[in-house]
């Protein structure tokens, strides 16, 4: 649909009372209203592009989306409340270049994203406060690009992301207060380039972590508590460049690290008992690379006996 006509006559093409389409509908151009839509309860799939709205009046019925839901390059859309009644998408939701809106505030009886969940580059967003029915996230959480975001308060029952997540290149971002619950991340934990980000004790409830974790180039990062509950790392662990880094003790549980350590540049690190446990029963498997890091934490031996009799 490339029209407003398409869009306001949309439901003359359909059945007598129908309420669901399965196919693909796409918007994209001079459309200034969803309204036409509002009959829909189910749809296939929905990709929104370029368009002239600025809210989802319109889709406020919608409860099921069976593949896909992409909105990208909006420049006028400043709220996503209508997306109320949402409760399951079978494929990925994709939000990106929303250049306008400043907080994410809607899909709150979204429960459940079979595939990923993309939040990228919305110049102007500064808090992601919606997704607070979502449990389960079958794909990736990815958030990534958002220079003025500083809060993830959003997502408060979020408890297992099937496979990866990515926080990468959020410049103004100081908490995760939102992922208080989340518990099981099933692949990578990916954090890094997040210049105002200072620790990850939100992160506390995590219990398993499928493969590795790597936190990289994080201006203001000065702790890793949030991670006290994780016992053992499939792949591995990748702490580098982190300038303002002081202890990684919270990784003081991690008994097992099964494909290589990388502790690299970080200036002030000076308290590595996190790595105690792990480098004394000789359980870090993989290339080991340690180095620009303070002394007692650059290098496995130098962990192992400033640990002794000192890390719990």
């Amino acid at each position: 649909m490339d029209t407003q006509e398409e869009v306001d006559s949309f439901q003359k093409t359909l059945p007598p009372d129908c309420i669901e389409f399965l196919g693909k509908i796409k918007i994209i151009g001079d459309i200034t209203s969803l309204r036409g839509l509002s009959f829909l309860k189910s749809v296939g799939e929905i990709e929104m592009l370029l368009t002239d709205f600025s809210d989802l009046d319109g889709l406020q019925n919608l409860t099921t989306i069976e593949r896909n839901f992409s909105m990208s390059v909006q420049d006028h859309v400043v709220n996503l409340e209508q997306m109320s009644s949402l409760k399951y998408v079978g494929g990925d939701v994709y939000l990106s270049r929303m250049t306008v809106i400043k907080d994410m505030n809607g899909f709150n009886r979204l429960e459940s994203i079979k595939g990923n969940l993309i939040i990228s580059a919305a110049d102007s967003l500064q808090t992601i406060s919606g997704f607070n029915a979502l449990q389960k996230i079958s794909g990736q959480l990815i958030i990534t690009g958002n220079r003025k975001l500083s809060q993830i308060s959003g997502f408060k029952q979020l408890d297992t992301i099937g496979k990866l997540l990515i926080i990468r290149e959020n410049d103004s971002l100081t908490g995760l207060i939102g992922m208080k619950y989340l518990s099981t991340i099933g692949a990578d934990f990916i954090i890094e380039l997040n210049g105002a980000l200072r620790n990850l004790e939100d992160l506390s409830n995590l219990k398993n972590i499928g493969e590795s974790i790597s936190i990289k180039d994080n201006a203001t990062l000065k702790n890793v508590n949030g991670f006290e509950k994780i016992t053992k790392l499939n792949e591995g662990l990748f702490v580098r460049n982190n300038p303002a880094l002081e202890n990684i003790d919270h990784f003081k549980n991690i008994a097992a690290i099964k494909a290589g350590l990388e502790l690299i540049e970080n200036p002030k690190l000076y308290a590595c008992c996190g790595l105690f446990l792990a480098a004394s029963t000789n359980a870090i498997q993989g290339t080991i690379s340690i180095s620009g890091n303070q002394n007692g934490c650059n290098s496995i031996q130098e962990i192992i006996n400033a640990g002794i009799g000192n890390c719990d």
